[in-house]
């Protein structure tokens, strides 16, 4: 085990004992993460949001004495999940560097050349290494084979909720499979025989389709509503301020107002056609 796994292993028994996480967290880590505290106690929001640009799956930031989150909704549910882990990872290593307002972009090239520790972590803690040779174990006897199949990946995938691929590049990282089984494991991805396997086995794809959800920090949102209760901002501000993540007052609830000033809805129009160009 390398110094690196050491670290991570003794880091994520802190994170389980002190929040009372799980072994398998996935399904409920956007609610886990929401609830964190950094150990500066510095306030923690999540925003999810679907990306103009595909390649980017997350990044962290700093901005007003807060620490923010951004993970992509286009990408496929598990994928995000797993990102989430991810940026978790560097709010707990790197807030110097964040706090400088450094913003650590997840991309694609980022993620295989730059980042390995922080995948590290993220492994560990959606899927613990001692945790899935234990099922994998169960799992190959139940189905009586030596080799595991797709069945098999597919219920260890809803098992962790987490992405396919999180599960069979963790069972080699493991020692469990090798790369040329990883490989043949994998070929399910190359058309749509991931979700129709999965259907048949009785589960839903969501982990395997972008969510596309639109989210906002729970703080950010009764913030918004108290001042709007108290007068402080009207119907336009409330329209601007949704409008930035492509919705409108009324997805949050609130009544339409007849009385939208023309320099909203200027302002409107000119933010739609923006978006509809990138």
């Amino acid at each position: 085990m390398s110094i690196y796994e050491e670290m991570i292993k003794d880091k994520i028994r802190d994170i389980r004992r002190d929040y009372d996480i799980g072994n398998k967290c996935g399904r409920s880590f956007f609610s886990i993460v929401e609830n964190l505290k950094l150990k500066n106690e510095s306030p923690l929001s999540l925003f999810r949001l679907p990306f103009n640009e595909n390649d980017v799956s997350g990044f962290v930031g700093y901005k007003n004495d807060k620490y923010v989150i951004f993970t992509n909704t286009s990408r496929n549910l598990g994928y995000e999940i797993f990102t989430l882990a991810h940026e978790i990872y560097h709010l707990l290593e790197n807030d110097t560097d964040i706090r400088a307002e450094v913003v650590i972009e997840e991309s694609e090239k980022y993620r295989i050349d730059s980042d390995e520790v922080a995948d590290m972590f993220a492994a560990e803690l959606l899927i613990p290494e001692n945790s899935l040779k234990v099922d994998f174990t169960r799992l190959k006897k139940e189905s009586k084979t030596h080799h595991p199949d797709f069945q098999i990946i597919i219920q260890l995938q809803q098992e962790y909720y987490v992405e396919y691929k999180a599960i069979t590049n963790r069972l080699r990282e493991i020692g469990l499979i090798d790369k040329k089984c990883e490989d043949e494991l994998n070929s399910i991805l190359l058309n749509d025989e991931l979700e129709i396997l999965t259907k048949k086995l009785g589960y839903t794809n969501l982990l395997n389709q972008p969510s596309n959800e639109v989210h906002l920090p729970k703080r950010l949102l009764i913030s918004v509503k108290e001042n709007y209760e108290r007068g402080e901002i009207d119907f336009d501000d409330l329209s601007v301020i949704f409008s930035y993540c492509n919705m409108t007052p009324e997805d949050f609830g609130y009544n339409q107002d007849e009385n939208l000033s023309s320099s909203a809805k200027q302002f409107l129009d000119e933010l739609s056609k923006e978006l509809e160009s990138d």
